[in-house]
């Protein structure tokens, strides 16, 4: 209890006049000229003290989340190129000079303009170069990188040197044989005959396909009208053949004696179908799946691309989030080229790999456990996990593991579903 004396009220009072005057005058200054300029005001007072280089830029984003403002590119280059500790090598891995990775000197700097033009405009370096303001930034970037980086990129375009931009490249799709999806039905179809519990497939929402498992009313077709005060658990699976390949997983869900949604990703299943709804429209119909059975939260549980979908209810729709659990999660590091280039353009060795090829940042909450492969064939583990443990979330990393492999591990299966119990037991 604070003490009731005459400096105790001195200070009580000076904060509070700071916090309702020259704070809101001093962020409506910075507001106005972040809009009208797009620069950062901290920036353009004290350049080297405000700089990536001495001062970590979560500082920036913070900010602009208060303020309610987006990062400019420039910002968000220097939150995303602070993760990053060899710059060269980071860069080698998004060239490509034939089937090898390119050296630095291999890299001119229009072939860097290019990688920059799509991974931070979305377009291609012709497109941006016939943009006066986008060209502008692109220079800015790049003289900003040199010089952050103690590096000079040589002038020109070197037409053999190959950049990944995973949205714009061409597919190079492989046709699969008929028999293998007539397998893979018979497979679905017999895991959802066999399974030990009364489980419904949602036909609520009109963009996606869910099944639902209430363990206290088994028999029970319609939605309760009373409101359930426990939360519920929304599994979302990742790339593969669908839900049956996690039946031993699921099962121990419904063991934890909890609600239980399974949302169904049919366009990453190996099913025919060519309808892929928007992130808007996906969590749209989360959110009327979970208020339709009158739930206000759930635990998410995410496997790979899963982890997409529950990072898109963490933008959208956080406080439908009541714990968060994510395994092999691709959300991490993106700008690093591992993702890109692993799931597209690596040619397959490992018989892992060779299945992945077949298949194929947000303020997190409290409540968050991060499960990460050491071995995984998709993501950089190790930097992954670096990255976590610095920002203090819970991650644990699976050893000796590669992607997905927890499925086949009784003890890590066993402690992913331990956290989940954890999760729904908690109070907020």
């Amino acid at each position: 209890m604070i003490r009731d004396n005459l400096i105790m009220r001195i200070c009580v009072r000076s904060f509070a006049w700071v916090y309702s005057f020259p704070i809101p005058i001093i962020s409506f200054i910075y507001y106005v000229f972040y809009v009208t300029q797009r620069k950062s005001l901290l920036d353009e007072l004290l350049p080297y003290t405000f700089s990536s280089e001495i001062l970590n830029p979560s500082w920036s984003g913070f900010l602009h989340y208060w303020l309610g403002v987006e990062l400019t590119r420039i910002e968000l280059y220097k939150y995303c190129f602070c993760t990053i500790d060899k710059f060269e090598d980071w860069l080698e891995g998004w060239f490509n000079i034939g089937h090898k990775k390119s050296t630095i000197n291999q890299i001119y700097r229009d072939n860097f303009a290019e990688w920059l033009s799509w991974g931070f405009f979305s377009i291609s370096l012709e497109t941006a170069r016939n943009h006066l303001e986008y060209s502008k930034e692109i220079d800015e970037i790049i003289e900003s990188v040199e010089k952050s980086k103690n590096i000079k990129f040589r002038e020109g375009y070197n037409p053999n040197c190959e950049c990944i931009k995973l949205t714009l490249d061409p597919v190079k799709a492989i046709p699969k044989p008929f028999i293998l999806y007539t397998v893979k039905s018979i497979l679905n179809g017999y895991w959802s005959s066999t399974l030990e519990f009364d489980i419904q497939e949602g036909s609520h929402p009109s963009r996606i396909s869910y099944w639902y498992y209430d363990p206290h009313s088994r028999h029970d077709s319609f939605p309760s009208k009373k409101k359930c005060h426990k939360k519920p658990i929304v599994f979302i699976h990742g790339v593969g053949g669908g839900l049956f390949c996690y039946s031993n997983f699921i099962r121990k869900l419904s063991k934890l004696g909890r609600p239980l949604f399974l949302v169904e990703l049919p366009y990453v299943s190996m099913q025919m179908v060519e309808d892929v709804p928007t992130m808007e429209e996906t969590v749209r119909e989360i959110k009327k799946m979970l208020i339709s059975r009158n739930f206000q939260k759930a635990i998410f549980v995410g496997h790979s691309l899963g982890s997409v979908v529950c990072s898109w209810m963490l933008k959208e729709a956080r406080k439908y989030i009541g714990g968060l659990i994510l395994v092999d999660p691709i959300i991490f590091l993106l700008h690093h080229p591992n993702v890109a280039y692993n799931f597209k353009y690596r040619t397959p060795r490992a018989a892992s790999e060779c299945i992945l090829y077949i298949s194929s940042r947000y303020i997190l909450p409290n409540k968050t456990y991060v499960y990460i492969s050491e071995n995984d064939n998709l993501v950089p583990s190790k930097e992954v996990y670096k990255y976590l443990v610095k920002h203090n979330v819970n991650v644990h990393m699976m050893h000796k593991l590669d992607h997905g492999s927890f499925l086949f591990d009784t003890r890590w299966e066993n402690q992913i579903i331990a956290d989940v119990l954890k999760c729904c037991n908690s109070r907020s």
